[in-house]
């Protein structure tokens, strides 16, 4: 009979499967008494919604702990010092909110200046809330990866980075990323700030927000038109759209060179397709020249952020895993000693202040078995043999672009079973700051 009715809704199971993987929790959706009946177990219809059991039950948790939190009462603090002159509009009226308010969403794109507005009100906050209570706050930066939340707590002023603990949500919730913990743990810092919200499932975030003590302030940063998480369910875009918490958009973007991109990226949830080009005309040896090769063992690590290919899929002819080696194996049939080969880090690794995501330029030697590894943030080389696991990175994937930036990027869309989503293009498209390319294999025409 369970085979039977699913049968009966194959259509509706299908988009359903759809619009989960691109964060909804359900699908709106009307249904006659009698389908209702016939309803196969696994579905949930409420409300004029059909949801997964698993996707309804995840929302309506969510719900609930949105509303605990707005029914708690924080203790106003009072801004002893204006924001800083810096910031925009946009940007102070968000730095005023979290001294009234105790959770703020803070969404903006790319350049819209999120991650430089939360460094301005830490010390604003710090001293407001000495002012106030007598003692320094503890507060809490976290991100979903590990590059995201050293990257942000960089950007903090020196002097109050002691104050600061700086962890992974996995790490502050007591959780690897292979077992979930069944009961929340405490987190009672008295501010709390997330980055990177956008890829926070929703068994994570019903988790955090259940661990996190009602006293705490907490201001979730993200960009909502960004890759949902891959489990599925969009918890942050989810509480911005029903308006959970208060909510400050920081509009356009500050960076003068990718203005008219990220207006392009904006424009495909307007139903706007941008320019592409077949993807036959994407020519590798074309690409290979947009890679630098050293005449020397000096390692320029500014290289690592000028151009990028990026792939909607990691195997297959146009995925990110070939392309990576066949530049490689290009450059190393070409003149001179050495190469510079960017690679990714794809585990985290602490003892070395390594992490998933982290890319580095190793200077290859022709002539040597070891090579040496420069990372940005480290003062010396790491030699290739005590590298965690890494990859090469001339080409990597949309998924792993994510929270990074490059001048150009080379965009591929290879033909796959599984379709893309408009999250994808825009995600890939806002990596560039100042132009990009976008090579098509009759993918972007099933989004619109």
């Amino acid at each position: 009979m369970f085979y039977k009715n699913l049968l009966e809704f194959y259509p509706e199971f299908v988009e359903l499967l759809k619009k989960t993987s691109a964060g909804n929790f359900g699908i709106p959706i009307s249904l006659d008494l009698q389908k209702q009946k016939n309803l196969p177990k696994g579905l949930v219809y409420n409300e004029n919604t059909l949801y997964i059991e698993r996707f309804f039950h995840q929302k309506m948790v969510l719900e609930d702990l949105a509303q605990k939190r707005n029914k708690a009462c924080v203790e106003k603090l009072l801004m002893i010092y204006p924001p800083d002159v810096l910031l925009n509009e946009a940007q102070k009226e968000a730095t005023k909110a979290i001294f009234n308010e105790a959770t703020l969403l803070l969404q903006g794109g790319p350049g819209s200046g999120k991650t430089f507005t939360i460094s301005r009100l830490i010390p604003i906050f710090i001293k407001a809330f000495e002012h106030k209570f007598k003692r320094k706050p503890r507060i809490l930066l976290a991100a979903q990866t590990a590059k995201a939340v050293h990257h942000l707590a960089k950007q903090i002023p020196t002097d109050f980075q002691p104050l600061i603990r700086v962890e992974t949500l996995h790490k502050a919730l007591k959780i690897s990323k292979q077992i979930r913990s069944i009961e929340p743990c405490v987190i009672d810092e008295d501010l709390v700030i997330v980055d990177e919200s956008s890829m926070i499932d929703a068994d994570m975030m019903n988790l955090f927000l259940q661990s996190l003590e009602l006293r705490s302030r907490l201001i979730l940063v993200g960009d909502p038109y960004q890759l949902p998480p891959i489990e599925g369910g969009a918890p942050f875009k989810f509480l911005i759209e029903k308006k959970a918490f208060c909510h400050h958009f920081l509009p356009g973007s500050l960076r003068a060179e990718n203005k008219q991109i990220i207006e392009d990226a904006n424009a495909l949830f307007l139903g706007k397709a941008p320019y592409s080009f077949s993807i036959e005309q994407f020519d590798l040896n074309l690409s290979i020249e947009k890679f630098p090769q050293p005449h020397d063992a000096t390692a320029p690590i500014q290289h690592l952020q000028q151009y990028k290919i990026l792939s909607s899929l990691k195997v297959g002819p146009f995925g990110s895993q070939k392309i990576s080696q066949d530049i490689f194996n290009l450059l190393k049939t070409k003149k001179g000693r050495y190469l510079h080969v960017p690679i990714m880090i794809t585990q985290n690794n602490e003892k070395m202040s390594l992490f998933n995501g982290q890319e580095g330029v190793m200077i290859y030697d022709k002539f040597k078995e070891v090579h040496h590894v420069f990372f940005p943030h480290l003062s010396e080389p790491v030699p290739s043999p005590l590298l965690p696991p890494h990859e090469i990175s001339y080409a990597i994937s949309i998924h792993k672009s994510q929270g990074s930036e490059y001048s150009y990027v080379d965009i591929l869309l290879p033909e796959s079973k599984e379709p893309i989503l408009k999250e994808h293009l825009y995600t890939a498209m806002t990596r560039a700051k100042k132009g990009l390319q976008i090579f098509d294999q009759n993918m972007i025409s099933s989004l619109f």
